[in-house]
């Protein structure tokens, strides 16, 4: 996906920009840019069209597409592929399906990057299965899952095999006959080789969504982890099977897996899954040492910050939990998120009684936050309730 800045966006779009860092005012530009028509530039035309797509401006996107395509250079095989795809999202969202289809097919047969084409592939999957061809759908899906499996050291392609194996199986739940077949198929691959990875992967998906069955979806997941131990996709669907079977014990012991063997920036995660499963389980110190022990007693990110708040607070534990919400405000850049957690690190400061450190959270959001009327009015309802809790309604005032 492309991303364009402000200054990107009117310059690709011919306004004027003179003054914008100057301080100066903006004034009519004194020539006329050259008019669509004119360019001939492909990598501009697409640019351009690229924004507009992505403001569904599909009417002002498609023909700058089309205008691209007439000037492709012969050689470059890249900038075709771009310019068919663009084309196909356009056909997609006029809900021309079968233009398309066609437009995906013609960058299918020229990629060579694996996560691009079975990215091409599940869009066009997609659009087949809108046409109700339910064969060239299925076969788009197979083909993405062959080039999953011939590309086993991809790490980007091991999350998109759930994904075209999810597909597939809303696929076959669309018709009873065939998505017997599929079943049955399935089973008949592990009577032959009981460690078919394939079948099991397919049968858990079944049980999972199109014909639920925890038990039967758990047993076959359980095996394909016991394949693939260390998988964390493999374990994360073991450990939401258990969860929707009300499996808390061993939810949380894949979850606490889950949290040792992931990268750094997903254990917090994956901490705060198995902690928030100790909690509804009565177990509110194990989940605070279990939060604590993967993220540290100083988080170093207003997110970690923020989980871990989170436990203390469902821990019981509200000293603790103002303290990381302080935390948080005090890391955090984004101006919304940093009054959001003042407010609640002082409403938990309330609540235990602190008015002292309440106020001073709430008196430093207002005077940081002076032109942020919902800041103003939710930190003065807020020392108003303060006030009123200690029976000094009267002795509230504000700068």
């Amino acid at each position: 996906m492309t991303f364009v800045t402000t200054l990107q966006a009117i310059v690709l779009l011919g306004l004027p920009c003179a003054g914008l860092f100057s301080g100066e005012p903006a004034v009519p530009a004194t020539t006329t840019p050259a008019p669509t028509a004119e360019i001939t530039d492909p990598r501009y035309l697409l640019d351009l069209a690229q924004t507009h797509l992505n403001h569904n401006s599909i009417e002002r996107a498609e023909p700058l597409i089309r205008q691209a395509i007439t000037h492709l250079p012969a050689a470059d095989a890249a900038l075709k592929a771009r310019s068919a795809t663009l084309l196909a999202r356009v056909l997609e969202k006029k809900n021309d399906a079968a233009g398309a289809a066609e437009q995906y097919e013609a960058v299918i047969k020229a990629s060579t990057e694996p996560t691009e084409k079975v990215n091409l592939l599940l869009a066009l999957a997609r659009t087949r299965d809108s046409l109700k061809e339910f064969d060239k759908a299925a076969a788009a899906l197979n083909e993405a899952s062959a080039v999953v499996r011939g590309n086993p050291g991809n790490q980007s392609l091991i999350w998109m095999q759930r994904e075209v194996s999810r597909r597939l199986v809303e696929l076959l739940g669309k018709d009873p006959e065939r998505l017997a077949a599929a079943t049955g198929e399935a089973e008949a691959a592990l009577a032959k080789d009981p460690k078919d990875l394939a079948a099991l992967e397919r049968l858990s998906d079944i049980h999972m969504t199109v014909k639920p069955d925890a038990v039967k979806a758990i047993a076959y997941q359980e095996r394909i982890v016991e394949q693939q131990p260390e998988s964390q996709e493999a374990l994360s669907r073991l450990s939401t099977l258990y969860m929707q079977a009300r499996r808390m014990d061993k939810a949380i012991e894949v979850s606490k897996k889950l949290a040792s063997i992931a990268p750094k920036e997903q254990k917090p995660q994956y901490a705060f899954q198995a902690a928030l499963l100790l909690v509804q389980g009565g177990k509110k110190d194990e989940a605070v040492k279990v939060m604590e022990d993967i993220v540290g007693n100083e988080p170093v990110t207003d997110r970690v910050a923020t989980l871990l708040a989170t436990i203390y607070e469902q821990a019981g534990k509200l000293e603790l939990a103002g303290k990381s919400l302080r935390a948080a405000a005090s890391i955090s850049k984004r101006p919304e998120e940093k009054i959001t957690l003042s407010l609640r690190a002082a409403d938990i400061d309330r609540r235990r009684k602190d008015y002292k450190t309440a106020e001073e959270t709430l008196r430093a959001v207002l005077k940081e936050f002076k032109d942020d009327k919902n800041a103003q009015d939710s930190a003065r309802a807020a020392l108003a309730q303060i006030y009123r809790e200690q029976g000094k309604e009267k002795e509230l005032k504000f700068d």
